[in-house]
């Protein structure tokens, strides 16, 4: 399954009804978890070429990014809030690769 280039943070109601977007703008966003608070919601965002974790407010919409990675190729994702704390885990990886010349043979 492919995912577009811009993406959206909805939420609503179990029930259905109407969604409210949190996010805008162009770019990924894919969310994680709430925070302790119940307001806030964790989610790894790719702006600008590059991933990173932020938080939003769904009453406020303030918005936060929480790291500044810069590394080509690096991302982020499943950050989750641990309990009862403001402390938040997630995967971070850096995909790096090597060149190598092979001689051919005829």
């Amino acid at each position: 399954m492919l995912r577009g280039d811009n993406s959206q943070i909805a939420i609503m109601d179990r029930d259905g009804g109407k969604q409210e977007i949190l996010t805008s703008g162009p770019g990924k966003h894919f969310v994680h978890s709430f925070a302790g608070d119940n307001r806030r919601l964790a989610y790894a965002g790719f702006e600008k070429g590059v991933w990173n974790l932020y938080w939003i407010d769904r009453i406020t919409r303030e918005r936060k990014q929480i790291t500044h990675h810069t590394a080509y190729g690096s991302f982020v994702r499943s950050p989750a809030w641990r309990p009862g704390t403001e402390q938040m885990a997630y995967e971070y990886s850096e995909v790096k690769g090597n060149i190598e010349m092979l001689p051919l043979q005829r």
